[in-house]
């Protein structure tokens, strides 16, 4: 599943469905989706909203020269589905994350990343 994974993130800009995701990987899509959840403790689709998240979060705080829309198209989201689901996972609005994440860490990189 290193390939898959791998193959998401490579590709986080574009919408991928289940479909083109196992045909990469030489699997029918429920062989695909069985094998990944069984792996990771995760759908992958829902995984992959996760490091979607997790990269829109990091762009924002590295990168506050881009745009909210910027980020949100860095990830395949559109700006009202990124702000819909920063604040569901982290209660916030991206720009509120930016702003407090800012504040904490300055404007310095103080990320790791993955």
């Amino acid at each position: 599943m290193n390939r898959a994974k791998g193959y998401m993130k490579n590709n986080l800009q574009q919408a991928l469905s289940l479909d083109e995701i196992a045909d990469e990987m030489g699997m029918s899509v429920s062989r695909f989706s069985h094998l990944f959840k069984n792996q990771t403790g995760r759908a992958p689709k829902q995984w992959l909203k996760r490091v979607r998240l997790q990269k829109a979060a990091r762009l924002l705080v590295e990168r506050p020269d881009l745009s909210v829309k910027e980020i949100a198209g860095a990830v395949c989201f559109n700006s009202s589905r990124l702000s819909r689901e920063l604040r569901k996972q982290f209660g916030v609005t991206p720009s509120e994350y930016r702003r407090r994440a800012q504040a904490v860490c300055g404007t310095e990189n103080h990320l790791s990343s993955d």
